[in-house]
C-alpha cells in the first residue's frame, strides 16, 4: 500500500475513511502529544531505541510471541547514513505508539509500530489506538512537508484475505502497488553467513 503524497492535503485527508477520521480528530482532543526523532538525536540518546525497544519486545511478548526484538543494530545503521527517523504519541509523559521509518528524498517506508494498548483497560486502549490513527496522518503530513513523493506503508499479507493490519492501512485510502525488496551483501563474511544462516 502506497500513500502518494505528492496528492494535496486536503485529497489525502479526503481519501481516509470516516471512522479514522473521526478518531484522529478525537485524538487532538486526548492530550496527546506527538514527537518527531530524527537520526541524530537517535545516536546522540541511546534511550530513545531503548525505550522503543521496550515497547515493541513487550507488545509482542503480551501477543503470545516471547522472544521478539527489536533490531536495534539495524535502525543505528539506517541512523547513521541519515535516514532513520522514529516518531512518538507521548500520553502523560509516556510513549504509548512508536513508529520507525526509513526514508530518502523519493519514499518513506514504514518498518516498525507498536503501541501498549493490550496492557491498558478499554478506556486507554481506545485512546491509544485513536493516538496511533493519529501517528500515521501526522508522520504523513510530516514526510510530505519534507517533499517526499511516497509513504509505503511497509507491506500487506493479501489483498484477497486482508488480516487487521491490511484494512487498517487499506483505511487510509492507499494505492495498491507489487514490488520487491532484495538484500545485496557486499562483504565475503556476510555472504559466508547468509549461505550458513540464511539470514
Amino acid at each position: 500500500m502506497i500513500t502518494d503524497l505528492q496528492n494535496d492535503e486536503y485529497d489525502l485527508w479526503g481519501s481516509i475513511n470516516k471512522t479514522f477520521k473521526y478518531d484522529i480528530n478525537k485524538s487532538r482532543r486526548d492530550g496527546i502529544d506527538i514527537r518527531i526523532y530524527s537520526s541524530l538525536e537517535i545516536l546522540d540518546n541511546a534511550d530513545i531505541l531503548n525505550d522503543f525497544a521496550e515497547v515493541y519486545t513487550n507488545m509482542y511478548a503480551e501477543k503470545g510471541m516471547v522472544g521478539k526484538k527489536l533490531g536495534i543494530s539495524e535502525l543505528k545503521a539506517y541512523a547513521k547514513s541519515g535516514h532513520l527517523v522514529i516518531t512518538a504519541a507521548i500520553f502523560d509523559h509516556k510513549v504509548i505508539v512508536y513508529h520507525s521509518y526509513v526514508f530518502n528524498e523519493e519514499c518513506c517506508r514504514l518498518l516498525q509500530s507498536c503501541s501498549e494498548f493490550r496492557a491498558a483497560d478499554k478506556n486507554i486502549r481506545n485512546l491509544i489506538g485513536r493516538a496511533n490513527k493519529r501517528l500515521h496522518w501526522e508522520d504523513i503530513i510530516m514526510f510530505k512537508a519534507k517533499g517526499v513523493k511516497y509513504y509505503d506503508w511497509g507491506g500487506v499479507a493479501s489483498f484477497d484475505n486482508p488480516n487487521g493490519i491490511d484494512n487498517f492501512k487499506m483505511s487510509f485510502g492507499n494505492e495498491r502497488v507489487s514490488y520487491y525488496n532484495v538484500h545485496i551483501f557486499r562483504s565475503l563474511k556476510r555472504k559466508i553467513y547468509h549461505y550458513l544462516f540464511g539470514k
